[in-house]
């Protein structure tokens, strides 16, 4: 693997920061991302809520999400190491288990009201340090329940929106109590395409059935539950006299069209004025044009590499055949019918986009078993792409602001010990890389409103606790909590995010240019 390092040199930097509006800059929030499972810690043990992981984390060779970060306890902490650090958002999540926990599949059960004002304390908590909460609906856990496969239901989403009728009004009671009212972005659901691939496909989260068409069923729920959520919201906000909420769903992007970008074209295509019947050729002239971005934005490649890419290009012909819009029948129905638009903006995750990379072998001892997937610290980033990839969905909706809802290295740890990445990236490098390709994107005219680093603390990385991805490290093993201001290698990466966040804030493109370049210790 070669090794990494920013791929731009001082010159190229004073150029793209000259061709910056200072305006455009200083709107752009820089912050962090999280989830309530595998940050908040008390999931799962005697007399803690139970969701669909309960029967899994603690298996041989897994390791049990115990205390995790402890946000649950420590959130005032972090709202105010991300205002002290000028990083103006943070994502997280509420976590169905937790605020529902003696859901059934028929009826919604009664909530649990302490949880629901907890989480008014902490949304509450942010918004004083001057730290935008953004909140995610659904993470990838449900109440235990619900069964793991609760998505091959067709009930699904009508069993999620009637948990949210109930839900976000206590929520936002429980706000209003505290002199605030409702925060205005939310993400439905994290991943959408990543979790029916991870569930049915791969087999790495708590699932029964397996296959294809599971995978496709439960897309096409987590969709339609999506449309659903989206139309409640608005009714709340608009019955409470709020300002409308924003709202979207950020698919992991792909090279390989089928595997994401589909999905939001599809759900968009009403809005861009694609006849029904020309929807296929619509999504698969949009599938040529991806192959092609991401093609030119990989440049020259080793030729094993050139080897893994041709094959995997072959796949798109199978891809193509198993992943149609004819496949997606209610869904289309549903967006084409849908009052409104489906998304008030656009929102994505970014790590390794090309899934020939993810080929390889496994880290013995990595906690989760061996095979032919390589391990989250084996990912290969590709800075390069991400500016083609923010263009790419732009294109979808012109207009629309586009937020990176994800963008993190992982370093692997036991414990307090770190073993250096085989490609000897490092986290303040990996982000200078990303954020540059992002303000070039900005300054190509693409509509970059945020970026959020996946994420503050290590956390529970389903299943194991050896991928670190945090900002600041987190050793969380057995439940023992120690956080410290560097990230797992040593690297003061949370210093990095901070000083371009407040070069950017401030319009200054001098002082962009050295957050963008400087090496620190």
């Amino acid at each position: 693997m070669s090794r990494f390092d920013l791929h731009f040199d001082t010159s190229q930097a004073r150029l793209l920061a000259a061709n910056l509006d200072p305006a455009k800059l200083r709107a752009i929030k820089l912050g962090a991302a999280s989830a309530g499972f595998q940050s908040e810690g008390g999931y799962n043990g005697a007399g803690e809520p139970q969701n669909n992981w309960a029967g899994w984390e603690g298996r041989a060779g897994f390791a049990a999400s115990g205390g995790a970060a402890r946000f649950w306890q420590r959130y005032g902490e972090d709202a105010a190491l991300l205002s002290a650090h000028g990083l103006r958002v943070f994502r997280f999540s509420l976590e169905w288990a937790r605020l529902e926990p003696g859901a059934s599949p028929n009826q919604t059960g009664e909530l649990d009201q302490s949880a629901v004002e907890q989480y008014a304390r902490i949304i509450a908590t942010f918004l004083d340090a001057g730290v935008e909460p953004l909140l995610t609906l659904y993470h990838w856990t449900h109440p235990k329940n619900l069964s793991a496969d609760l998505w091959l239901d067709d009930a699904s989403p009508a069993r999620f929106t009637n948990y949210l009728a109930i839900m976000l009004p206590r929520l936002l009671n429980a706000l209003e109590s505290l002199g605030h009212r409702g925060p205005q972005r939310f993400i439905t659901f994290n991943e959408p395409n990543m979790f029916a691939v991870a569930t049915y496909l791969a087999g790495r989260f708590p699932h029964r059935a397996k296959g294809s068409d599971a995978a496709r069923k439960c897309l096409q729920n987590q969709l339609l539950a999506h449309l659903s959520a989206t139309t409640l919201l608005r009714k709340l906000y608009a019955e409470r006299g709020y300002e409308a909420p924003l709202i979207s769903f950020n698919n992991n992007f792909s090279a390989l069209y089928r595997l994401d970008s589909l999905f939001v074209d599809l759900v968009l295509a009403p809005q861009a004025k694609v006849k029904r019947g020309n929807l296929e050729e619509y999504l698969n002239e949009r599938e040529r044009g991806l192959a092609r971005a991401m093609n030119e934005s990989e440049g020259t490649l080793a030729s094993p590499r050139k080897v893994l890419r041709w094959a995997f290009r072959q796949l798109e012909g199978m891809a193509r055949s198993g992943l149609r819009a004819s496949q997606f029948t209610q869904l289309a129905d549903a967006a084409y019918a849908f009052e409104g638009a489906p998304l008030d903006y656009l929102s994505f995750d970014y790590y390794d986009p090309f899934p020939w990379n993810i080929l390889g072998s496994s880290t013995w001892g990595n906690g989760r078993g061996f095979g032919p997937v390589v391990d989250e610290w084996d990912w290969k980033p590709h800075p390069r792409g991400l500016s083609a990839a923010l263009k790419f969905y732009a294109d979808a909706a012109p207009g629309l602001p586009i937020w990176l809802a994800e963008n993190g290295l992982a370093i692997r740890a036991v414990g307090p010990r770190h073993f250096p990445r085989s490609d000897q990236a490092r986290r303040d490098l990996f982000i200078q890389a990303h954020l540059y390709e992002l303000f070039r994107a900005l300054a190509d005219g693409v509509p970059v409103e945020g970026y959020l680093h996946w994420s503050l603390w290590d956390n529970y990385e389903w299943g194991s606790y050896q991928p670190r991805f945090g900002l600041i490290t987190v050793d969380a093993v057995g439940g023992k909590v120690d956080r410290g201001l560097l990230d797992a290698a040593g690297v003061p990466a949370l210093e990095s995010l901070s000083a371009i966040a407040r070069a950017a804030a401030a319009g200054n493109p001098n002082e962009l240019v050295k957050a963008l370049t400087a090496r620190r210790a």
